[in-house]
């Protein structure tokens, strides 16, 4: 999890990376706490990691503990 705050713009986001088997339109959400969710697979969000995109608040994040991060999730996966 990480928590993202633009002080000038005032917006902030919580980024939360799981493993699940659930399919998009099984979650309830509220709509008034949550905007969006969406999957990405450990490449895709490697490749927006390594295109330093800003539209994904990871980037702010040290990119050693990034690639931690996806390698909890590779070995998560494989112990499935």
């Amino acid at each position: 999890m990480n928590i993202f705050k633009d002080v000038e713009g005032k917006r902030f986001g919580y980024n939360y990376i799981f493993n699940v088997n659930y399919k998009i339109n099984e979650y309830v959400l509220q709509k008034e706490e949550v905007a969006d969710v969406k999957y990405f697979t450990i490449e895709e969000l490697e490749k927006q990691e390594e295109n330093n995109n800003t539209d994904f608040s990871f980037t702010k994040w040290k990119r050693e503990d990034f690639y931690k991060e996806m390698d909890l999730l590779k070995e998560n996966i494989k112990n499935d």
